[in-house]
């Protein structure tokens, strides 16, 4: 199944892309998702990141000074401005995307083990999960795949995603959460 990505307003993208190239401030109408009403915001743009269906851009917000990702389909109207943007001290969007994408559940990295099926190894083979990552045959030509990676609700989309091609061996607490939730499944289907 394929989705068809949320438009995104011409003139909205158009600013955007000139904002960045500029290097300049770009105020916005925002309409979150858990909000009813747009916030207007003055924005600093640092990047763009195209994830599946979705265009995010990332930026500071001048209100709060905190670095946000903005749906490009949720901002309603935008306007360039004169003044420079400016890029917060040490910051990379490289290391952004590593650390803060995905929708982290937790800050630190954990030490993930999984069985992969033979149909399935090919994704992780040409795929790894980080750099660290360490495959032991196993029987079948089934494989377990060891990885230091961060807990994010992309990591479990990922082990959902492989279904019965895959099984969760550590840690505990993201094995017993595929229980649970395979349970939830089950109860679910069953009638």
């Amino acid at each position: 199944m394929e989705q068809i990505p949320a438009p995104i307003l011409s003139n909205v993208n158009d600013v955007v892309y000139e904002s960045l190239y500029k290097e300049r401030v770009v105020n916005i109408t925002y309409l979150a998702q858990k909000n009813k009403i747009a916030a207007k915001k003055r924005i600093h743009p640092l990047g763009l990141i195209y994830r599946g269906i979705t265009t995010e851009l990332i930026a500071q917000d001048e209100n709060d000074k905190k670095i946000k990702r903005f749906l490009m389909n949720r901002i309603q109207s935008a306007k360039i401005q004169v003044q420079s943007s400016t890029i917060p001290d040490g910051f990379k969007l490289d290391d952004y995307i590593k650390t803060r994408l995905g929708y982290p559940l937790d800050s630190k990295l954990i030490k993930f083990q999984a069985w992969i099926s033979q149909k399935e190894r090919h994704k992780i083979e040409e795929a790894p999960l980080s750099k660290d990552q360490l495959i032991k045959e196993a029987e079948n030509n089934s494989i377990i795949v060891t990885a230091t990676v961060r807990k994010t609700t992309a990591l479990i989309h990922w082990i959902l995603s492989m279904g019965p091609e895959l099984k969760v061996l550590k840690p505990i607490e993201i094995k017993n959460q595929m229980k649970e939730l395979s349970a939830k499944m089950y109860e679910l289907y069953k009638a």
